[in-house]
């Protein structure tokens, strides 16, 4: 899973997925 709180730099390489669609997943 892919948290933004944990690691932000992972977010940034998603940029075309925001981080709550993230969690959806």
């Amino acid at each position: 899973f892919d948290h933004p709180r944990q690691s932000p730099r992972r977010h940034r390489e998603r940029g075309d997925r925001p981080p709550h669609q993230a969690r959806g997943m």
